[in-house]
């Protein structure tokens, strides 16, 4: 079973929607001043809990620990009301619709699962670097010094 999530976004010249089949999700995306449409499905059938994907323009996040949980991209107009604009988790239902072609979210491999660097380690990396600009200015300096009073 899946449950979904709206993450809305402010955009009065696009449209979105969204139909699903088990574990299906058809987007249709609607370009309001060029007149244009694109529809693309996502094939979330290979999804695993201990695995890590990379996410889509359209499909900001995948939770895998219980059910599957998606957030979707939602464009509201920017007079949207609350209801558009905090959504609450919802279980979809089924619809059938056609499909010609599905695209599979990237499984990002493990060896280049990079753990989060903490804001504080960045910072000492970054004073690690300082530090050894300056002894390297220090040491040019010391011996410009012997050099000119030989």
């Amino acid at each position: 079973m899946m449950k979904v999530l709206y993450s809305p976004q402010i955009c009065d010249d696009k449209e979105i929607s969204y139909q699903f089949n088990d574990k299906l999700i058809k987007v249709t995306i609607n370009d309001l001043t060029e007149g244009t449409s694109k529809t693309i499905v996502y094939d979330l059938t290979a999804i695993t809990a201990d695995k890590q994907y990379e996410m889509t323009d359209y499909i900001l996040s995948i939770d895998t620990n219980d059910d599957l949980q998606v957030t979707l991209l939602n464009y509201v107009p920017i007079d949207a009301d609350d209801s558009k604009l905090f959504p609450e988790p919802f279980t979809p239902n089924n619809e059938e619709f056609e499909v010609t072609e599905t695209v599979q979210l990237k499984e990002i491999p493990p060896d280049s699962q990079e753990e989060p660097i903490s804001e504080i380690e960045q910072l000492q990396d970054e004073l690690d670097k300082q530090k050894e600009r300056v002894a390297i200015l220090e040491q040019c300096v010391l011996e410009l010094g012997a050099g000119m009073y030989d």
